[in-house]
């Protein structure tokens, strides 16, 4: 998820994964979780361009549409991209 945004903590998941250059919305990202004692989350500031994770791994992908190539790099091949037009 780059970057982060509103409806991420409604996701159920066995990890979920957040990656975002902005360290505001990080560290907003981790309290929600903690207040919502959510323990499958990790959130790492990075590139959206450059996922720390390794290929074909998540099985589902919310982007804001960037870094298209870098997703596909990183979503299984039967996985699926929800691209957040929220304006985050």
């Amino acid at each position: 998820m780059a970057p982060l945004g509103p409806g991420w903590a409604e996701i159920p998941a066995e990890l979920l994964v957040g990656v975002s250059e902005d360290l505001e919305a990080i560290d907003a990202a981790r309290r929600l979780a903690e207040s919502l004692e959510r323990t499958n989350c990790l959130f790492i500031q990075g590139s959206p361009d450059e996922i720390p994770w390794r290929d074909s791994f998540f099985d589902v992908v919310y982007t804001s549409g960037k870094s298209t190539a870098e997703i596909r790099r990183v979503i299984k091949p039967e996985g699926r991209i929800q691209e957040c037009l929220s304006g985050y």
